[in-house]
Formats: C-alpha cells, structure tokens, sequence
C-alpha cells in the first residue's frame, strides 16, 4: 500500500517501502587506504541506529559520503530509491558536532534558516515557526534573540536540534550529539531526542545513547544488531555496553 502525505511546507511524500534508507556494498577510500570495505546496513521508518567505533574506525567518513562530500562505490537508496542528498533537503535534519550555528545570526535565525531557504517562507513567517520549534526543546524567550557566543554548551545542542528538526524531516542525522556536554546536559539533550516522534535517527557517537540498531565500525567492516545481541559480542560489546 502507498501511503500519500502533504507535509504543512507542501513536500509531498510517497512511502511504499520497507527501509527508509539504506547502505549497500558501500565502499570508500581516502587515497589508496580502504575505509570502509563492502558495508551495508539500513534503517525502518521511526528508528534509531546508533554508529560507533574507535577513532580512525571510518565514522567522520561515513557522514561525509552520506552527505555528499566524499566518494565511494556501491549504493545509498532513499526509499529504495537512488539517494541524493542535494535534493532531500527537506526531509533530512543535520545537527553537526559543533552545532553548526552561523555566528553573525541569533538563535531564532539559525532556526529559521532552512524554513526561508529550504522551504521557501518568508522571514516573518520562518520567524513564527522557529519561535513554537523552540518551545518544544525548552528554549525560553530570554534565548530568542542571542546570539551563538553567548550560549552554553548544552544550549547550543538544543538549538541546533531545533534547527535540525524545523522541517519536520523523516531522517535526523546526528554527528556527536553529546560530546562535550557535562553528565547533566547531556541527559537532557538525550531526553529531548527521545521525546522526537515519527523520525528516524542517524546517529554517530562516542557516548552511551539507545538505539534500535547498533552498527560497529571495526577494521574496514561493521558489525550490527541490537544492545542484546552485540552486548557479549567480543568486539562490539566495549561499545554497547552490558544489558
């Protein structure tokens, strides 16, 4: 059955699929080293899968070929279809490490941006939607017009997550959520991802975050399955952690 949707920007979506995205016989190279060697992996609708590995593992490469900065062989599907991330736009959310806030903008701006240049509202209107996005991540009104220097560690993760999540995309891609987030903020943005509905997350990470699906960066291949399975797993237990 094909489920038809009009999203409030006027995206429409078309879902027939099993996976929302996938990873086949992915292949990638920084020169003539081998990254990540004939790896797949895919994820459902309204799931969670967490990448994790050691550093040099292929992890800040993987996010570079999923978006579009570095090459590869093998293929990336979008609802079984060829994946180009120039024009999903409107569907994928990104929250880089260090936030990915413009400097010279405030708060309400960053949020806004991709409203005005994505889906193509005007400011004022883009300035209205940022305002009731960032209820929903406990941003107060003191935060609106401020601008990034001025903001905390955890505050700027919760910010670039309102600005990830502004469309409403079905994919939220994640690099480092956490890092560099004190034991309390951290749990705080965690307890904000959670409350997230009817989107998949990506995410790349070095710290202890649930997921659906694990997948293990380790020598050129990935190892993946549930906390269970991979939890006395030789190698992808250091990483997931005990049941």
């Amino acid at each position: 059955m094909t489920e038809k949707q009009t999203n409030i920007y006027g995206f429409k979506n078309e879902s027939s699929y099993q996976d929302l995205f996938s990873v086949q016989n992915l292949t990638s190279r920084a020169g003539n080293r081998v990254i990540h060697d004939n790896i797949s992996f895919s994820i459902g609708k309204s799931s969670r899968f967490i990448i994790m590995g050691s550093s040099g593992a292929g992890k800040s490469t993987l996010l570079k070929v999923i978006l579009g900065s570095h090459s590869y062989s093998g293929k990336i599907l979008w609802k079984n279809q060829n994946f180009d991330i120039s024009q999903l736009a409107h569907n994928i959310g990104f929250q880089a490490q260090n936030g990915g806030l413009l400097s010279n903008y405030t708060v309400a701006e960053n949020i806004a941006m991709p409203l005005q240049y994505v889906a193509n509202l005007n400011k004022n209107h883009a300035i209205e939607i940022a305002w009731a996005k960032m209820k929903l991540f406990d941003l107060n009104s003191d935060t609106f017009h401020k601008y990034p220097s001025s903001l905390s560690g955890g505050m700027i993760k919760r910010v670039a997550l309102a600005k990830a999540m502004v469309l409403d995309p079905e994919l939220l891609i994640l690099d480092e959520p956490t890092s560099g987030l004190d034991a309390v903020n951290s749990d705080n943005f965690v307890a904000l991802l959670d409350s997230l509905k009817n989107v998949s997350v990506l995410c790349v990470t070095h710290d202890s975050i649930d997921g659906d699906q694990y997948g293990i960066l380790h020598d050129k291949k990935i190892i993946i399955g549930s906390k269970k399975e991979l939890a006395n797993h030789e190698i992808a237990g250091k990483f997931v952690g005990k049941v």
